[in-house]
């Protein structure tokens, strides 16, 4: 069973100071840690609002495509 984005118990918000994005974290644990690879990544676009998922993906069942906190500042946004 997927579990979207949505689901998710932990959430994050980047705090960097970036005019152009923020980044909203979100994992299955309450417990997560930002090094744990367990993370979901949505990225926003400040000025638009436009909202688009690391490495084009927005649920938990894909395993291979969680992340550290960090990773998602690497990561690749596209167009799902």
């Amino acid at each position: 069973m997927a579990v979207s984005f949505d689901d998710g118990l932990s959430t994050i918000i980047d705090s960097t100071t970036s005019a152009t994005y923020t980044y909203i974290y979100k994992a299955i644990s309450p417990t997560a840690v930002i090094s744990d690879p367990v993370w979901l990544c949505k990225r926003v676009v400040n000025a638009t609002g436009t909202a688009r998922f690391a490495n084009g993906i927005s649920d938990f069942s894909v395993s291979s495509s969680l992340m550290t906190v960090d990773d998602g500042l690497t990561a690749t946004y596209t167009a799902g």
